[in-house]
């Protein structure tokens, strides 16, 4: 699961709490990955109350690279029985889930430190249904955004910061789209109509676009048992600079039409960028989750991850930023009888 996309929406939602102030204009990276459970997400002093601090302004993130298919390998069948974990979507079927996410951004620029960016928890509700199903499984799902909430409870940000998000968020809801889901699971693409409203909003509509049209789990098309695990390689690239993307899922159990996994993420710089402009001299990434998936459903009954991403890059040839960037996500099944966690 390419959960770590969510962020893209995560570094949208900062730009809007920045108020538009930003300087230099550079890219901020979609890929946070997580630090174990329970490590300390130490960044940088806290920032002055209601700073409007300058934030990198994000761009279309990290994508995957035209002609370069993500590969799926099993690394381990597990233990028999085995079985093939087939998705199977029926048309007219329906869901409901709430992503939730908050982020962090700590950023240096030639050695002094900005004050850091805390995005406050936001909670988006999902309606999903699906329209139409082809015969190798791959589907196409209709997705409205119901609702759009800031929690400012216990939020290391400012107050205004938290004022600006939940006034950018106000033309979220209701908004309509649709997403791709392919034969395994792992979704192609999602695009929501209209983008319109103030430019940060626009910018954080389209990092959501960004981040539904890569949340799915893949599956193998091999029969596994409890024990397996499987990895997805992508190659992601982003201001002429080639990232490899690796998500290890491991079979927990499965049963029931619900299957457990725990998720391991990690990205790595594989080729600088050799444009005039921004210039990606270093990314590292990683991160912990669990999911559970229910076979009949296109989104996690269940999802919790941590993400962390450090990264350095150069403005103009010259002028040298460091980015930190630590955010959590949830994906929770609102019309489920049970996660299937227990």
């Amino acid at each position: 699961m390419k959960i770590s996309t969510l962020l893209s929406l995560g570094a949208a939602a900062l730009a809007v709490a920045a108020g538009c102030s930003r300087e230099p204009s550079a890219p901020i990276l979609d890929a946070a990955a997580p630090p174990a459970r329970g490590e300390a997400d130490a960044l940088s002093r806290p920032a002055p109350a209601d700073a409007a601090a300058p934030v990198a302004e994000p761009d279309d993130g990290l994508a995957l690279i035209a002609g370069e298919a993500p590969t799926l390998r099993i690394l381990d069948a597990g233990l028999e029985p085995r079985r093939r974990l087939s998705p199977s979507l029926s048309v007219g079927a329906a869901e409901r889930a709430k992503v939730t996410l908050s982020m962090t951004v700590a950023t240096t620029l030639d050695g002094r430190a900005l004050p850091v960016q805390t995005l406050p928890e936001v909670t988006l509700s999902l309606a999903l249904s699906v329209v139409a199903v082809a015969p190798d499984g791959s589907a196409v799902c209709a997705l409205e955004i119901t609702d759009a909430a800031v929690h400012d409870s216990g939020a290391d940000a400012a107050a205004g910061t938290v004022a600006r998000v939940r006034e950018g968020l106000a033309a979220v809801a209701g908004l309509e789209g649709e997403v791709s889901i392919g034969p395994g699971g792992l979704t192609r693409g999602a695009k929501l109509s209209p983008l319109e409203g103030a430019p940060e909003v626009v910018k954080l509509l389209e990092g959501f676009e960004q981040a539904m049209g890569q949340i799915g789990i893949p599956l193998p098309t091999e029969p596994v048992g409890a024990g397996a695990r499987w990895r997805l390689t992508q190659a992601l690239g982003q201001l002429d600079a080639r990232v490899e993307q690796r998500l290890d899922v491991a079979l927990v159990r499965e049963a029931g039409g619900r299957v457990a996994t725990t998720l391991t993420l990690s990205q790595s710089l594989v080729e600088a960028g050799e444009g005039k402009g921004p210039r990606l001299e270093a990314l590292s990434g990683s991160g912990v989750g669990e999911a559970t998936l229910a076979l009949d459903r296109a989104l996690p009954v269940y999802a919790e991850a941590r993400f962390r991403t450090r990264l350095k890059m150069t403005l103009d040839g010259a002028r040298a930023m460091e980015m930190d960037m630590s955010a959590a996500v949830k994906i929770v099944a609102t019309d489920a009888d049970d996660d299937g966690r227990r």
